[in-house]
């Protein structure tokens, strides 16, 4: 018989569940450093299973999950006056018809709209494809990035949180539902 911990601090016995492994790397003082995100792709190459692979070696690949770079994305817009917590950024898989891709780009701009979200910028993702098996190069998706602002008038950073989320809501509606946007993936 096996007996479970008990529900200490943060821990809760209960809500636990198994995967194969996370890494966290942080500075205890919050700066934003380009060696912290070296440090975190030496964790994810540490994990080359990370959610299994065919036998052509393709993965569903692995992230990290790292603050937005304020600097970078005031040099990406021209905006000088982008501020933490007042933007956000959706990356989205485009479908795999090419043809349904203006249709894709108008569910995300609307859902956005819809929302008092201010689209900023629209770019693709650069992808170095020099890194990639060839199988993988062939199953690839365009992911396009939507670089957006909140409301002037949304000043609560939960109320941003919540726009953005029903946006997502939105756009997800459409995009799981409509056979033509198959692929279109937030």
């Amino acid at each position: 018989m096996t007996t479970r911990a008990a529900n200490t601090g943060l821990y809760d016995p209960t809500l636990e569940k198994s995967n194969c492994g996370v890494g966290f790397i942080t500075r205890k003082d919050g700066t934003q450093t380009h060696d912290i995100l070296a440090k975190a792709h030496a964790a994810l190459c540490e994990v080359p299973h990370r959610g299994g692979m065919n036998a052509e070696g393709v993965g569903d690949g692995a992230g990290v999950s790292v603050d937005l770079s304020v600097r970078f994305f005031r040099k990406l817009t021209g905006n000088a006056e982008l501020e933490a917590g007042r933007f956000g950024v959706g990356n989205f898989f485009l479908p795999n018809d090419t043809d349904a891709h203006a249709d894709a780009e108008e569910v995300i701009s609307r859902g956005l709209a819809t929302h008092g979200l201010d689209v900023l910028q629209v770019r693709d993702v650069p992808v170095d494809n020099s890194a990639i098996r060839p199988a993988g190069i062939a199953l690839q998706l365009p992911i396009r990035q939507w670089i957006f602002a909140a409301p002037d008038a949304c000043t609560d950073p939960l109320e941003f949180d919540k726009r953005i989320h029903e946006a997502l809501l939105d756009i997800e509606a459409v995009a799981y539902t409509d056979p033509r946007l198959t692929g279109l993936y937030p």
